[in-house]
């Protein structure tokens, strides 16, 4: 992971996160990096989210009901939009399943010249099908520098 910080879940947390969790993680951004930004979680941590409440009963994550207007208003959690990206890993022992931070400081990179598409005929002849494989060169890494934008959560191990 090329987070520059983590914050793990105490013992017991291997499958949930709670409400200073999340503090903690927003806190280990640097407060430049802060102002953008956002969380990214899979679906089902979402799930737990919505379920999680604050110390006087309010939901942490917020419908954003001014969405329907078409005002740009977005859903959030503590005050932060969140993306739902369901490559992340699902909240599991030793899991890096949130990020919060400025994520466009995450950077990729295609190679140029880099894509090849290759047709597979004799492999497939006896079954009347055409094979198709492509390959692209690509790679991504979070811009750093020292500054750690991005801080990830990661659930305990028990």
């Amino acid at each position: 992971m090329a987070a520059g910080n983590t914050v793990t879940a105490a013992t017991g947390g291997a499958t949930s996160v709670t409400y200073n969790n999340l503090v903690d993680l927003e806190h280990a951004v640097d407060p430049l990096y802060r102002a953008k930004g956002k969380y990214m979680f899979h679906d089902s941590t979402l799930k737990a989210l919505k379920k999680l409440v604050d110390s006087a009963n309010r939901p942490l994550w917020q419908p954003a009901l001014t969405a329907s207007f078409g005002n740009g208003a977005e859903p959030t959690i503590l005050d932060h939009p969140y993306v739902i990206n369901n490559d992340m890993p699902v909240m599991a022992a030793n899991a890096d399943s949130i990020l919060f931070g400025d994520l466009t400081k995450y950077l990729y990179r295609k190679v140029a010249g880099g894509t090849t598409i290759m047709r597979l005929t004799e492999r497939y002849a006896d079954f009347l099908q055409v094979g198709i494989m492509g390959f692209l060169r690509a790679d991504g890494q979070l811009v750093d520098a020292g500054t750690h934008p991005v801080a990830v959560f990661v659930n305990s191990a028990t």
